[in-house]
């Protein structure tokens, strides 16, 4: 019995001092086992992740997603009383935005590139910090301005591409019907 009790440390103490391979898969996923679809039929869009709850002190307005050996994962939208895509309001309030970023501190951009979402305007940057980096995509699409971002700590920069093909995977809902259905006046 002392033997066996033993022995039982004597391997635990061993799992402990094993070095886990932080970008190796977790037990029982697959490669295939993301992308899973989200889609928020109030937020009119979808991401490649996995069904998660809204985050309830945000109005169900913002998602998070911790994804083991991947990294995190935040998807907001906000709405606005004017049209923030209009090219004359578009620039300018994206450049406030990476200002106010700018300003923290915090990192190091490493990005900061125009790109577009079903042809609407947007901007994405990606923030070096002491250990990690942050990727933050942000498209306004007529009066809602919607924040797609994805925190990456630098041991899981092995699966960086993942972590762009969710990014990438984030596509608009229903807008084209909303469109035909809006109003001058919405």
């Amino acid at each position: 019995m002392l033997k066996a009790l033993l022995v039982a440390i004597l391997v635990l103490s061993m799992a402990r001092c094993a070095r886990i391979d932080p970008c190796s898969l977790p037990p029982g996923e697959t490669d295939n086992s993301l992308p899973q679809t989200f889609t928020s039929a109030e937020g009119r869009f979808k991401i490649g992740l996995p069904g998660t709850r809204a985050n309830a002190e945000s109005n169900d307005k913002s998602f998070k997603w911790t994804i083991i050996n991947r990294g995190q994962f935040y998807v907001s939208y906000f709405d606005s009383e004017t049209i923030l895509e209009a090219p004359e309001v578009s620039e300018t309030f994206i450049n406030k935005l990476r200002d106010v970023a700018r300003s923290k501190g915090e990192g190091e951009f490493e990005v900061d590139s125009e790109i577009r979402l079903a042809g609407h305007p947007g901007r994405e940057f990606r923030i070096r910090r002491k250990h990690s980096l942050d990727i933050q995509r942000i498209y306004l699409v007529n009066k809602r301005m919607y924040m797609v971002t994805a925190f990456v700590p630098d041991e899981w920069n092995c699966k960086f591409d993942d972590v762009i093909k969710v990014l990438d995977s984030f596509e608009l809902t229903e807008e084209n019907a909303r469109k035909r259905n809006l109003s001058p006046g919405d």
